[in-house]
């Protein structure tokens, strides 16, 4: 029988022991490089003239990361937060404006994305404000658009609220302005809101309106308290006389000035709220004892002046 013999100097060979000078000599690990500090990609959405585009969707992409989407809310801003350092792409869009993409290499805040309207080449309708065209091109026409019913022409009659209507038809470009008042785009899907008569410049022919009095009221009462309701798919254009405030009704009790309200939203209810005392019987009135109260859910535009006097514009059209 043979001996077994066990090579214990391989195992050494194979496995060396570091000797403690050698420890002592090895170079410390090099420390990790710390990334880059996340950013805000910040930024506002406007469209031609400058006003602020509420519910655009903007779309952030940066190299192979998972692409990010956020809205534009009713101020025209934009958020995304936690974006890292480097090259990015954001993209705006929205119906019937052209999309609109800008390369971000920087800090990336306070950025603006401007929204051109498309351009369209098949005869579309319009309603406007009757009078309110400046200028157009193309082959458009112009005529006087009924009330849509005997229901609401005595609605008009009664109430004094409701514009003239002129109904545009063709095909171009057509420029609407009223007393040189900020104009303001509001897109509905399905939905509904209500405005001031006076306020309204034009709609998308498609959506239907009516006339609603203020909840509230018992009996006619003076202007403001009247006021039109359009619902439907489409665009609605408001007149405002001066950069106007959003208010959401839902944070606090909301009041405003009926001709100062433009507009509010399919989730807000109206009433009347009177603040009448006995002094204002011998003419120590604050001017202020009528205001309409909002409620609800939803939001309602308010104009820094209490309305122009609207001009006789006479028959026709413009």
């Amino acid at each position: 029988m043979r001996d077994l013999v066990i090579a214990l100097p391989l195992v050494a060979l194979l496995f060396p022991v570091a000797s403690p000078a050698d420890v002592l000599a090895s170079p410390e690990p090099a420390a990790a490089a710390k990334p880059a500090p996340a950013r805000s990609v910040t930024g506002t959405v406007v469209d031609t003239t400058g006003a602020v585009v509420p519910g655009a969707t903007v779309t952030l992409q940066q190299g192979s990361a998972a692409e990010r989407t956020t809205q534009s809310d009713e101020a025209g801003r934009f958020v995304f937060d936690g974006v890292g350092q480097g090259p990015a792409r954001l993209t705006a869009t929205l119906a019937l404006f052209t999309p609109v993409t800008q390369e971000l290499d920087g800090p990336g805040s306070d950025l603006r994305l401007v929204l051109a309207p498309q351009t369209y080449t098949d005869q579309v309708t319009v309603q406007a404000k009757a009078g309110s065209m400046v200028a157009y091109q193309g082959d458009v026409k112009f005529e006087h658009a009924g009330s849509g019913g005997m229901g609401r022409m005595l609605k008009k009659a009664m109430s004094g609220e409701g514009s003239k209507l002129m109904k545009i038809e063709g095909t171009g470009e057509v420029f609407l302005a009223d007393q040189a008042q900020e104009i303001h785009l509001i897109y509905l899907e399905n939905d509904f809101i209500t405005v001031n008569g006076r306020n309204l410049l034009a709609f998308d022919s498609g959506m239907d309106w009516d006339i609603k009095r203020v909840e509230g009221v018992s009996g006619m009462m003076g202007g403001g308290l009247f006021n039109m309701s359009l619902h439907g798919t489409g665009w609605v254009a408001i007149l405002s006389d001066g950069p106007p405030v959003l208010l959401d009704v839902a944070s606090a009790p909301t009041f405003a000035d009926a001709a100062a309200a433009i507009t509010w939203s399919s989730g807000v209810k109206t009433g009347i709220k009177t603040d009448f005392k006995m002094k204002n019987l011998i003419g120590r009135s604050s001017g202020e004892s009528i205001q309409m109260s909002f409620s609800g859910e939803g939001w309602v535009l308010v104009q820094p002046s209490e309305g122009r006097v609207e001009p006789d514009r006479g028959p026709g059209s413009g």
